[in-house]
């Protein structure tokens, strides 16, 4: 004889006592369903298996504040959408980032400028990992995140300038290693 499901919320509960089992047996429980409502709206496999995994951990970490006000699984559907959202802005950022840095392509001249932009973008993404930490984070979180000044200080946990001068300094640093631009 089978012994019957738990519920939702008492594997919740279970998981915040500190069963590890128990948010197991969640994501075998939804793992499926959220899989193929990522999978839908990114199209990617590999792409949705990873945005998978970031789900399941975004709700992990966040358990704690889970209030039981809502159903685990309307929580966990707004855990999804915030990060296949997130996802689909940074990607929509790098994008935008990749065609500012292409050029109007002649067609006599293509395969020339096309090898010149791919090496333009990952000069950009060289420099940026040259880049200390310190000055990394806060223009990454501006520029591909898409975050406020306010909302990297909050990240970050210093203060609004600290933010302000670090993103200055980093843009600086990129400029000074891209050098002049057309």
């Amino acid at each position: 004889m089978s012994r019957p499901a738990e519920s939702d919320e008492a594997l919740a509960r279970s998981t915040r006592a500190g069963d590890k089992g128990a948010f197991d047996r969640l994501v075998e429980r939804y793992g499926p369903r959220v899989y193929r409502m990522i999978r839908a709206q990114v199209g990617d496999p590999s792409v949705a298996e990873d945005l998978v995994q970031e789900t399941f951990l975004n709700a992990f970490v966040a358990l704690p504040r889970f209030g039981f006000h809502s159903s685990f699984y309307t929580w966990l559907y707004r855990i999804m959408t915030n990060t296949v959202g997130q996802h689909q802005r940074k990607s929509a950022r790098r994008r935008e980032l990749d065609a500012r840095l292409d050029r109007r392509v002649e067609p006599e001249k293509a395969p020339d400028v096309l090898l010149e932009n791919r090496e333009a973008r990952e000069g950009v993404w060289r420099a940026l990992a040259a880049l200390p930490e310190e000055y990394r984070a806060p223009v990454i979180l501006r520029e591909w995140e898409g975050k406020t000044y306010a909302e990297i200080a909050e990240i970050l946990g210093c203060p609004l300038g600290t933010v302000a001068s670090r993103i200055a300094r980093a843009r600086g640093l990129l400029a000074e290693r891209l050098g002049p631009h057309e």
